[in-house]
């Protein structure tokens, strides 16, 4: 059986919805799968999975200059200078 892992980010719960979709069809697709927030994986969430699939909200790249905040609620999504 195949390991599938769904990492995500999300504010407002949208992307968290689309995540455990993601994970239900892989389920639904006969694959072993965790659907886990960013700040909850870990290397060996990646390592042991065949497949990995990552979501974050659109807008963070799209505004990222614009809203600083933005900066320090999701640090560890992009390496930043």
């Amino acid at each position: 059986m195949s390991k599938a892992a769904v990492i995500y980010w999300s504010q407002s719960g949208n992307t968290e919805a689309m995540a455990e979709a993601v994970a239900d069809g892989a389920r639904k697709a006969g694959a072993d799968t965790v659907c886990v927030r960013v700040d909850s994986a870990d290397a060996s969430t990646v390592s042991d999975a065949d497949g990995v699939a990552l979501g974050c909200p659109a807008w963070v790249l799209k505004n990222w200059k614009k809203e600083n905040s933005v900066r320090s609620s999701i640090p560890s999504l992009l390496p930043l200078q």
